[in-house]
């Protein structure tokens, strides 16, 4: 597992290289299989994984997205126009579900089915008491 670890220093984030290591673990776990690596170890290699990271793996830190964000995204939009509607409608839906983009659009067209994905026929935009509220 060490030796794992450190073939993917340099090329990954440290927080890449974690998330296998703690996935692995699980699956040990899961399957009643001894996990059998030193933590010391262990952290010390994520540690200098961190440090050899590249820097296409570190993402500058942006700005949280706020309600007041959102207004003002959603005063350039056309909500009568679908794509607008559906921009609108996944930001707002990821913000107050605290979802990532990822589990909430769908990887392909063809993959979207009605019964289970949001569409404007289905959505409200209210504002109550100066706050954008949404409805479905």
């Amino acid at each position: 597992m060490l030796s794992f670890i450190a073939s993917l220093a340099g090329s990954y984030s440290a927080s890449a290289i974690s998330n296998y290591v703690h996935g692995i673990c699980a699956w040990h776990t899961l399957h009643g299989v001894t996990w059998q690596l030193d933590k010391k170890e262990m952290d010390a290699l994520l540690k200098e994984a961190e440090r050899l990271a590249p820097p296409s793996s570190k993402r500058k830190k942006h700005q949280p997205f706020t309600v007041g964000l959102i207004c003002k995204v959603r005063e350039k939009l056309n909500l009568n126009d679908s794509f607008d509607a559906a921009v609108f409608a996944c930001l707002t839906t990821c913000f107050y579900a605290a979802a990532q983009l990822g589990e909430f659009t769908v990887p392909r067209l063809d993959s979207f089915k009605l019964t289970e994905h949001v569409t404007q026929q289905s959505l409200q935009v209210r504002y109550a008491s100066g706050v954008l509220v949404l409805f479905m």
